[in-house]
C-alpha cells in the first residue's frame, strides 16, 4: 500500500476487549459476517484506528498522531495495519464490495441455509444435541420470577422468545419450551407451519427478510413453507428476497430451529424464516404501522388463513442491552440495573396485553435508551396475534462478571 494513497473508511466493526496472558487487546469482528476473521489490536492503536476515515493516508495519520499524542509511528506501520484490515475485508473498499458481492451471489445459490453455529453454540452431534436440549427442559422454575399460569384446553398461538446463546440463556428456553411441549396435544390435526420472525442483527432496508431456503440442523433439515413463499413473491415480488444473505450467519432464527426439530420431529413441519428489518413506527391512531409493513402484515395473516393446518408464529428476541460493550460510558451498577428492570415490565406489560403500540411507546419514549435489539420483531407478532391471551413464564438477565455487558430477555405463551 502506497503511503500517500487514502485509506478507506473502516466498515462497521464490533470491538471486544479481551485479555490474553495477562496482555489487553481489542478484537475487531464483522457483525455482518462477510468476515470470518477477528482481528486482534492494542488499545493503543485504536485513535490510529479512528483515522480510517477514507481522507488521510498513512503520512497524515502520523503527522496528527504525532501533533495530538506526541507519539512517533513509521508511516509503514500504519499502511501494514490497513493492509491486514484490507485482506480481512474490514475495510469500506472496492476490494471488499466484491467480496461481499461473492458471499452473496453464494448464498443466493444454495438450496439450504447452513447451521452457522452447530459446533460452537451448541453441539453438532446428533445424539449430544438431543442430550443438551432435553437437559435444558429439565430447568427448575426461575427463582426471582413467578411464571404466570397457562390457560387449560386453549391452544397455542404463538411464543415469544430469546435469541441469547443457550450457555446464558438456556434455561429459560427450556421453560419455554417445555410449556410448547405440553401444549403440542391441543393443536389441530394437519401439517404446522412455524413462521419465526428473528432479528436482522447485520442491519436491513427492508421491513421484513425473508428467507426462501430450507434450513439445516444437525437433526436434519427444515424445510421452508412454499406455499408461503409463493404467496409472498406474488404479492411483493423479490422485495422481501433481496436481503435474505443476513440469513446466512444470524442466529435468532436458527436457535429455534433446532428446537422446532427436536421437539417436533414426529410430526409434519415447515417454517417461514423471517428477519425484522426496520419499520414506519406505529401511527398515532393505534391502528399498525404503515405502508410496506403493512400489508406484509395482511399477507402473514392471509398466509395463517390459508394454511391447511396450525400455523405457530414466534419472536425470537432479546430485550435490553447495556454496558460498555454496547457503548455505555460507565460498567453497569445496580442503579442502572433497576432501572433496566423498571422500563422491560413496562414493556412486557404492553405483551401481556398484546398491545402492539404500547409495547413500542413505552420503549420509544427515550428513542429506544436501553437498545431492545427485537422492538421490530415483537411489534409485528404482537399485531399478528391479537386477542390472544398471554402468560409470561420467564424473565432474567446475563449480566457480564466485570459489569461490562448485560442483555435481558423473557419467554412468553401466545394461546387463543
Amino acid at each position: 500500500m502506497q503511503l500517500d494513497a487514502p485509506i478507506a473508511p473502516v466498515r462497521p466493526v464490533e470491538t471486544v476487549p479481551v485479555t490474553h496472558e495477562g496482555t489487553e487487546y481489542i478484537v475487531l469482528r464483522d457483525p455482518q459476517g462477510f468476515s470470518e476473521s477477528m482481528i486482534a489490536i492494542s488499545p493503543e492503536a485504536m485513535p490510529i484506528l479512528a483515522m480510517f476515515d477514507g481522507s488521510k493516508n498513512a503520512k497524515d495519520i502520523v503527522e496528527e498522531i504525532e501533533v495530538t499524542a506526541g507519539a512517533a509511528i513509521d508511516p509503514e506501520q500504519v499502511a501494514s495495519m490497513a493492509q491486514v484490515l484490507d485482506k480481512a475485508y474490514l475495510l469500506q473498499n472496492h476490494n471488499f464490495l466484491e467480496h461481499r458481492l461473492r458471499v452473496e451471489e453464494e448464498f443466493n445459490d444454495r438450496e439450504i441455509r447452513e447451521a452457522a453455529l452447530a459446533g460452537g453454540g451448541y453441539p453438532d452431534d446428533p445424539d449430544k444435541l438431543r442430550e443438551f436440549l432435553d437437559h435444558l427442559l429439565r430447568s427448575p422454575l426461575p427463582d426471582d420470577f413467578e411464571p404466570e399460569p397457562l390457560l387449560q384446553d386453549r391452544p397455542l398461538r404463538g411464543l415469544l422468545l430469546p435469541h441469547i446463546d443457550f450457555h446464558r440463556g438456556g434455561q429459560t428456553y427450556g421453560r419455554a419450551y417445555k410449556a410448547v411441549l405440553n401444549l403440542l396435544s391441543e393443536l389441530e390435526e394437519g401439517p404446522l407451519l412455524v413462521g419465526i420472525i428473528g432479528v436482522a442483527h447485520q442491519g436491513a432496508q427492508s421491513p421484513l427478510v425473508v428467507c426462501s431456503k430450507d434450513f439445516d440442523t444437525p437433526l436434519g433439515p427444515l424445510h421452508v413453507n412454499k406455499s408461503a413463499i409463493d404467496l409472498l413473491r406474488s404479492r411483493f415480488g423479490e422485495a422481501p428476497f433481496r436481503e435474505q444473505w443476513v440469513h446466512k450467519s444470524e442466529h435468532s432464527v436458527e436457535l429455534q430451529a433446532v428446537w422446532i426439530k427436536h421437539l417436533m420431529a414426529d410430526r409434519e413441519v415447515t417454517i417461514l424464516p423471517m428477519l425484522a428489518g426496520m419499520l414506519d413506527g406505529p401511527v398515532p391512531s393505534g391502528n399498525g404501522i404503515v405502508s410496506t409493513a403493512r400489508q406484509l402484515l395482511d399477507t402473514l395473516k392471509e398466509i395463517e388463513e390459508k394454511h391447511p393446518g396450525p400455523v405457530l408464529w414466534i419472536a425470537s428476541v432479546d430485550f435490553s442491552h447495556v454496558g460498555p460493550q454496547f457503548g455505555d460510558p460507565e460498567v453497569i451498577h445496580e442503579k442502572q440495573i433497576k432501572a433496566v428492570l423498571e422500563r422491560d415490565m413496562e414493556a412486557l406489560s404492553s405483551v401481556r396485553e398484546v398491545d402492539g403500540v404500547g409495547w413500542w411507546d413505552a420503549l420509544m419514549q427515550e428513542d429506544n435508551r436501553y437498545r431492545v435489539c427485537g422492538i421490530n420483531a415483537t411489534y409485528l407478532l404482537l399485531e399478528l396475534l391479537k386477542e390472544s391471551n398471554v402468560a409470561i413464564l420467564d424473565y432474567d438477565k446475563a449480566l457480564a462478571e466485570d459489569r461490562h455487558l448485560m442483555v435481558t430477555y423473557a419467554a412468553a405463551i401466545f394461546q387463543a
